[in-house]
């Protein structure tokens, strides 16, 4: 169906991001208010500024994977692995600051700080890790 549009998302260079918020704008009127609004803070809050970026036609399951286990490997809990942005993460210095956390509420995902200022800190990332996300 999307591909056969010439103009559609998925035209040349389209990258992730850039599906996303079309998808987005194209189940709006099939979902409840709420589950959109958890949909789109989803795909802003954490997959747009992780995968955004990558072309569509180049986005793979490995990518997704390589960042959760990447980012999993250290030991965060569920909502600060969710939380972390690109930003957050320094790949010269090799580590990552943990500054917020996705915190899932009845108006939907929201971004915020972590429970308590121990919650805030910088983790060394592994070579592994730092290779992983270099890719």
């Amino acid at each position: 169906m999307l591909a056969a549009e010439a103009d559609g998302p998925l035209s040349a260079g389209c990258t992730a991001g850039q599906w996303l918020r079309y998808w987005l704008s194209v189940v709006e009127p099939r979902l409840r208010p709420t589950t959109h609004r958890a949909y789109r803070d989803h795909v802003g809050l954490y997959l747009v500024p992780y995968l955004g970026r990558i072309k569509l036609t180049e986005l793979s399951r490995r990518d997704v994977t390589r960042m959760f286990v990447a980012l999993g490997r250290r030991r965060n809990r569920y909502g600060e692995v969710a939380g972390l942005r690109w930003v957050d993460v320094d790949l010269e210095r090799r580590e990552s600051t943990v500054a917020h956390q996705l915190v899932h509420t009845d108006d939907g995902l929201v971004l915020c700080e972590p429970k308590s200022t121990a919650s805030r800190r910088t983790v060394a990332l592994d070579p592994e890790s730092v290779r992983l996300l270099r890719r």
